[in-house]
């Protein structure tokens, strides 16, 4: 009897020859012969005739090379992974070799040394070939005046993150991503989860996600041509690093004058037709204005000066217009792409401020909002400060500037499907949310209501919430007032009960928890029982008012069975 041995890499030819719980693989006659001794935990798989009297292959399943080919490191962490996982791979391959009758290197996995090079391709050589492709496509269009060329973009934009963030190089680079062409219009933007069935939510993002990017498309064409000398969104050549240097030196070299309205009408006119340049909608309109932006975007900004209080007008301004492309052009971690979409209008833009300093920040020009909870923002995080003076955290997040705006960190444990809906289901049980209504049965009742500080004259708008009282009382909020950590520069900074401007019958959060914990008390937990305002916010005793719920349980059940 002849059999064929045959090593199979890697767990995706492991899935489709065996198969799945959802799926039949490509064997179909096999047993599985498990080793003992030396080879303990090694299984040969036994492929069989149709009769099932003859032997046709002896199958033996590894891990595919290149898992151990970023196994890089000489520590000892290291060295247990390889011997962990290695051993296994080298016994598996001995097994092969003595039933081949080949020779394979014994311990190879288990003590192959750290990799030479990195097997990834460098950075300086991806930003070469782009240099190499901008060339082509300038010399094409050179050549060719008349014809009408297009080159389509991959529609995840590359930033320049990196090794060295504040190099001019990465800025050229990624101008030089936009050097002919729009955006694809029918490009391959992310579909929803079953393409079949596109529903609004996700028509409605896939329109918004083009016009990102055909904003940030045209944003570097319109900033190319300013560098240019011309005032016109024109496509020119590919730029270099020192032909940008030599124009802001020579925008410097002209400069009479430090003040805001000396500013060329196409740098003007191109920051106020940024939304992410704006404070809530009002555009920069002084130098002060662009000191603050170009502060906030310290993140992103080249280190061509140490303050924006000793550039010129010029160069700060394209200072401030380079570190926003920058911003704009990035793009949120693998991982969170799928969990976000983006909604339209009046959702595109979006007022914020720091979590930590509570201060005012730049627009979000390109808001991303949670898939499974539209209303919910997903902010971005900053390190070392938002950038306005006074915040010293060293972590924070932009969050809405509107406290009524929901808002939520980037993290898939707080966005995702399976999160948002426990998040739901503890939130049904709480008292606070069994006793108030629902929208549905708020009826004509607000929906948001203006509060008032109890210590100083601050007003918010807030999300009204109602109790299922036969008259609803208002559940009056426990709040912040505004300001700094510093000094209470919109606020007093005093914590407080904030009743409401127009007069209404009101209750607290602590009312409803210690009405809820009387109920548990007496062995009644509200939301196994009908949600009766009139009975569980009765004036009567709790154990006549667990009684009647008992009662109302009942009739509810039996009218359940009768139907």
């Amino acid at each position: 009897m002849r059999a064929v041995v045959v090593i199979c890499w890697g767990s995706a030819v492991r899935k489709r020859l065996l198969g799945t719980s959802k799926k039949r693989g490509w064997f179909q006659n096999f047993e599985v012969m498990p080793l003992w001794g030396r080879y303990s935990g090694i299984e040969v798989f036994l492929e069989l005739t149709s009769n099932r009297k003859a032997m046709k292959r002896v199958v033996l399943f590894v891990k595919h090379p290149s898992y151990f080919f970023y196994i890089q490191s000489d520590k000892d962490c290291a060295k247990n992974l390889r011997r962990k996982k290695g051993r296994p791979q080298d016994l598996a391959l001995e097994v092969a070799a003595k039933l081949g009758q080949i020779h394979i290197e014994a311990q190879f996995y288990e003590l192959s040394p750290r990799l030479p090079v990195n097997l990834t391709v460098p950075r300086e050589v991806t930003m070469e070939r782009e240099g190499w492709k901008g060339e082509a496509a300038a010399q094409l269009q050179r050549a060719f005046p008349v014809a009408v060329l297009s080159q389509q973009k991959s529609h995840r934009i590359r930033g320049p993150q990196g090794r060295d963030p504040n190099n001019l190089d990465d800025i050229v680079s990624l101008m030089n991503q936009f050097t002919i062409g729009e955006v694809c219009a029918d490009g391959p933007l992310r579909e929803s989860e079953d393409s079949s069935e596109t529903t609004e939510i996700g028509a409605i993002d896939k329109i918004q996600r083009h016009r990102r990017l055909q904003k940030i498309s045209s944003f570097w064409r319109a900033l190319k041509g300013i560098m240019d000398g011309s005032g016109f969104p024109v496509v020119p050549n590919v730029l270099t690093a020192e032909r940008v240097e030599s124009s802001l030196s020579t925008m410097n070299d002209i400069e009479d004058s430090n003040e805001w309205q000396d500013l060329p009408t196409e740098i003007t006119a191109l920051i106020h037709d940024q939304p992410g340049l704006k404070f809530s909608t009002r555009p920069l309109d002084s130098r002060e204005d662009l000191e603050r932006a170009h502060d906030l975007l310290h993140t992103f900004v080249p280190e061509w000066d140490d303050t924006p209080n000793t550039l010129g007008i010029a160069n700060l301004a394209m200072s401030v217009l380079f570190a926003y492309g920058r911003m704009i052009s990035r793009d949120r971690r693998p991982h969170m792409g799928e969990l976000l979409i983006f909604r339209e209008a009046p959702y595109d833009i979006l007022p914020r401020r720091c979590s930590g300093c509570d201060q005012q920040v730049l627009d979000d020009p390109f808001p991303y909002w949670s898939k499974y909870e539209p209303s919910r923002y997903v902010s971005w995080a900053v390190a070392g400060g938002c950038g306005n003076p006074g915040c010293g955290f060293s972590y924070a997040s932009l969050k809405p500037f509107h406290n009524q705006v929901c808002w939520s960190a980037a993290n898939v444990g707080r966005v995702s499907k399976q999160a948002l809906d426990k998040a739901e289901a503890r939130r049904a049980q709480k008292p606070s949310t069994w006793l108030l209504r629902t929208e549905a049965e708020r009826g004509t009742l607000p929906d948001e209501i203006e509060v008032k500080c109890p210590s100083c004259p601050q007003t918010k708008v807030v999300k009204a919430k109602w109790t299922i009282q036969i008259q609803p009382k208002l559940l009056i909020p426990y709040l912040y007032c505004g300001g700094t950590k510093n000094g209470a520069e919109n606020g007093c900074g005093n914590r407080g009960y904030w009743a409401p401007l127009k007069r209404y019958k009101v209750t607290r959060q602590s009312n409803i928890s210690r009405l809820s914990s009387q109920f548990a008390q007496g062995g009644c937990i509200l939301s196994d029982y009908p949600r009766d305002g009139g009975v569980i916010f009765s004036k009567e005793s709790i154990p006549f008012s667990i009684a009647k719920l008992k009662e109302l349980k009942i009739a509810q059940n039996h009218q359940k069975k009768g139907k």
